[in-house]
């Protein structure tokens, strides 16, 4: 099976208020309450681009996390909208 590609979502805004934590909103959706990412979350939000696809792979490579939970996160992520499938 071939390695998942990731993007941020166009509708996404988020704020890194430090290495360890970001905050981020679905601007088409201003009724969700924002999302709050720390610790690892954070690490495999920052190394996701928004122009460029990522595999599932190289975002494990990056954070030092198994490639089947930052899989498994992402998929979550993209459930709720906040990336998605390049």
């Amino acid at each position: 099976m071939p390695d998942p590609v990731w993007v941020i979502a166009a509708d996404v805004a988020s704020v890194d208020s430090s290495p360890d934590r970001v905050a981020m909103i679905r601007l088409d959706h201003p009724d969700q309450p924002p999302v709050i990412l720390e610790h690892s979350g954070a690490a495999i939000w920052m190394s996701l681009g928004r122009d460029t696809p990522v595999t599932t792979t190289e975002v494990a490579d990056v954070v030092g996390i198994p490639d089947e939970a930052v899989e498994t996160f992402l998929i979550q992520l993209a459930e709720l909208g906040f990336v998605r499938g390049a």
